[in-house]
């Protein structure tokens, strides 16, 4: 996998070497539910077991085995920051720069079938390029096989 896909201020990999406390939490807590198999199912997560995070979380349906993917859920703070509500939305329908950056995520997870960590040092939401982000990308399976959503905790590095 790329360390450095299209931007050298954006990388995404399976080191989880998380600068942010609050995302270790999350992949500890997605490990407990996971158990000895490859994933859990959502039903098993419940967003209420980490309310700090829940306004930085995001879940994705992903479609056509991952040609594009559908914003299932999208946490208050994210979507105060975007500017507009994004649930239910094609990733393929928002800014392209956006999209670029969240596809090269989820499509990294599905590659991998195992937790993803993105970083970056300015954001490509709009307005926001003047900070950076991090986050850490979760295959979920209904079936506990194909990874049919994704959540993802995404922090900005000056929003608490």
């Amino acid at each position: 996998m790329s360390n450095a896909p299209p931007e050298n201020n954006f990388s995404i990999n399976t080191q989880l070497d998380f600068r942010r406390p609050e995302l270790n939490t999350f992949l500890e807590y997605w490990l407990s539910k996971r158990g000895d198999r490859d994933f859990p199912r959502r039903n098993e997560i419940n967003p209420a077991e980490f309310p700090k995070l829940l306004p930085w979380i995001n879940m994705y349906d992903v479609l056509d085995g991952g040609r594009d993917f559908r914003f299932r859920i999208c946490g208050t703070a994210l979507t105060e920051v975007i500017g507009f509500e994004v649930g239910g939305k094609l990733v393929s329908e928002i800014a392209p720069k956006v999209a670029q950056r969240i596809n090269l995520t989820l499509q990294a997870v599905l590659e991998t079938r195992a937790p993803i960590r993105a970083i970056t040092d300015r954001s490509a939401i709009p307005g926001q390029d003047f900070q950076g982000s991090e986050a850490c990308a979760l295959p979920l399976s209904s079936n506990g096989t194909d990874i049919d959503i994704i959540i993802v905790a995404s922090l900005l590095d000056t929003r608490k």
